[in-house]
């Protein structure tokens, strides 16, 4: 015998798996997207550890761009240095006849060289290039010390543009202005610096 099941229960019955199935659905979904969501809170906080990390490598490389700088700047003073010491070593070297006091050997040799017998530069008597080779004074700076002399103290150099006290602590213990008689000379040497 055929039994007939109502056509309302079927439709429950149908409805209700629907709705589970719609339910199993949801949460599988849910499930999905919390997932979801710690994952991308995971991968925001990488992206923040390597933005972090980035920047101290970009602050690194920057600071050792300055240190290489910096280094750069003391081989090139010590290679002038180096030059001068090798054209006094061979000026030296060379015999001369005419000088029997060795002293007079040495003063010789600090004319040539601008520097006074202690090894000082003259700022009123150094070329560009002897200036130049002070730390921290380049070629436009010695050009306007320059311009500027005489200087009858060292802390005159401070008239010039670019060259404050900082500077000339820097560099004080390494500079001269000569002798009286030294300036005498140049003012006799250099008439248009009078005015």
């Amino acid at each position: 015998m055929i039994k007939f099941i109502p056509i309302c229960f079927l439709a429950v019955s149908t409805g209700a798996l629907l709705n589970a199935e719609e339910d199993k659905t949801n949460s599988q979904l849910i499930d999905l997207l919390s997932n979801n969501r710690e994952r991308l809170t995971e991968q925001s906080a990488t992206i923040l550890e390597l933005e972090t990390l980035n920047k101290r490598l970009v602050n690194s490389n920057l600071d050792l761009l300055k240190e290489v700088s910096t280094s750069n700047a003391r081989i090139r003073d010590l290679e002038a240095k180096i030059t001068k010491l090798e054209d006094q070593i061979e000026t030296l070297s060379k015999p001369s006849t005419s000088i029997s006091n060795p002293m007079q050997l040495i003063e010789q040799a600090a004319l040539r060289s601008n520097k006074d017998s202690t090894g000082l530069i003259n700022i009123n008597n150094a070329s560009e290039a002897e200036l130049a080779s002070l730390q921290f004074i380049d070629i436009d700076l010695a050009r306007r010390i320059i311009s500027n002399r005489p200087y009858m103290r060292i802390e005159d150099l401070t008239i010039n543009r670019g060259f404050g006290a900082l500077k000339l602590s820097q560099i004080e213990d390494l500079i001269t202005v000569g002798k009286l008689g030294e300036r005498r000379n140049y003012l006799e040497d250099n008439p248009d610096q009078n005015e």
